[in-house]
């Protein structure tokens, strides 16, 4: 189901996992081969959802998993996709299709039915509850 945007991925949740406490929003996009791994990107849609949804817990991996750390991609990819099964959403950047790890993040967010929305789709939201 497509749900236009103006209201969000949040008023999308509230019926469905809002009561259950802070609604738990992942943020997917390409980092490998970007400048300082894409950063701005993800801290700029980190902004747009606080800004626009103000309770909600944001998980950034540009900001706490991208490479300043001693971890492995394969431990980084564990953490992200352990981190993906218990949020409820996932916001994807612009280009993450063309990324093998947010790709394979998206397809996790899928299988695991949370709710998609997706940057390039001007503020789309693809409900992807099973």
């Amino acid at each position: 189901m497509d749900i236009n945007v103006t209201t969000a991925v949040i008023d999308v949740l509230k019926p469905t996992v809002y009561g259950k406490g802070t609604v738990k929003i992942y943020i997917a996009g390409p980092m490998t081969g970007y400048d300082d791994w894409n950063r701005q990107a993800f801290l700029d849609a980190e902004i747009l959802i606080a800004g626009r949804y103000g309770d909600v817990s944001i998980f950034n991996p540009g900001k706490h998993l991208a490479t300043d750390n001693d971890l492995t991609y394969e431990e980084v990819i564990a953490i992200d996709l352990a981190t993906i099964i218990i949020c409820d959403a996932m916001y994807c950047l612009k280009g993450w299709k063309n990324s093998v790890g947010a790709y394979g993040e998206n397809m996790c967010a899928k299988l695991t039915g949370k709710i998609i929305s997706y940057e390039e789709a001007q503020f789309k939201v693809s409900a992807t509850m099973q």
